[in-house]
């Protein structure tokens, strides 16, 4: 998965050599440009919401909220920027709940307590952090009884058959 501020150049070039990768817009910089372009902030909290909306109903739900309260910038995320780009529950790749480019950020935070330690203590902190991180996912996943996006529910449904369980 890549976030790129919509350079379709650079887009590009990684979908020519990370074949399976997946090209999303950041959160931020989209919500940047909303407030810039439309000059509105108060429109940003709802975006916010939107583009969290894991399930289709409830991103359809909020949309058509958002539509109706800030009428110039639904057309904008829907063509310009396009839903797949910047919404969860369009998106075709994995998004593991990073919306923006500053992943960098949160992986320098994780670390800062494993920064003294030598670099191999230091790799398996960060190994069995995100191991927490995708464990702790699996766990909420299984607890969910509302429907899911179709894609999500598709994959749930084959592990399921595979292994008699939802977790990978």
């Amino acid at each position: 998965m890549f976030y790129l501020d919509r350079n379709q150049s650079i887009g590009y070039a990684v979908s020519h050599v990370y074949l399976m990768a997946q090209h999303g817009a950041c959160y931020y910089h989209v919500m940047m440009n909303i407030k810039n372009r439309f000059k509105s902030s108060t429109s940003l909290g709802v975006f916010k919401d939107v583009a969290e909306g894991y399930h289709l109903e409830e991103f359809e739900k909020q949309f058509s909220d958002m539509s109706q309260k800030y009428p110039k910038v639904a057309p904008y995320l829907k063509k310009d920027v396009k839903f797949e780009k910047w919404s969860i529950g369009h998106f075709k790749g994995n998004k593991y709940e990073v919306m923006t480019t500053n992943i960098v950020e949160t992986l320098n935070n994780m670390m800062l307590k494993a920064r003294k330690y030598p670099i191999t203590t230091m790799i398996d902190f960060v190994l069995f952090t995100m191991r927490q991180w995708f464990f702790t996912q699996c766990q909420e996943s299984v607890l969910l009884t509302i429907p899911m996006i179709p894609k999500r529910e598709a994959i749930l449904r084959g592990r399921f058959d595979k292994t008699g369980s939802l977790m990978p």
